[in-house]
């Protein structure tokens, strides 16, 4: 069963008898091959973990996308304060960030520091 059908009976001996995990492995193959629930234990438990490997590669690459967005928005957000800064009008502002008018002065509202006196 080890490995390969062809391999005679003697030298899987010898095999087993170099290495005493080769007899651990050969003898989970064959309890895994002569019983039909245990064998499907073991692929239900293959297909779990591959579906588990699948779902945190997505999530992973949710993140990633979540993570440029929120970047791409920050750098924007300075751009446009920096522009307001330098006394750029708002409207041309908004032309070239793709901002709303609106929001260029929520923007900026919110930057501004709080000074308690």
């Amino acid at each position: 069963m080890f490995m390969d059908e062809k391999l005679s009976e003697q030298r899987l001996k010898e095999l087993i008898a170099m290495d005493p995990v080769i007899g651990k492995t050969e003898e989970h193959l064959e309890l895994l091959s002569s019983e039909d629930s245990v064998r499907e234990l073991a692929e239900a438990r293959e297909n779990a973990q591959r579906d588990w490997v699948s779902s945190m590669s997505g999530s992973r690459d949710e993140g990633i996308a979540i993570g440029k967005a929120e970047g791409k928005a920050e750098g924007k957000a300075e751009m446009v304060l920096k522009l307001l800064s330098k006394g750029m009008d708002i409207a041309w502002i908004a032309e070239v960030s793709g901002m709303t008018e609106e929001r260029i002065r929520r923007l900026a509202e919110s930057s501004k520091p709080n000074i308690e006196e």
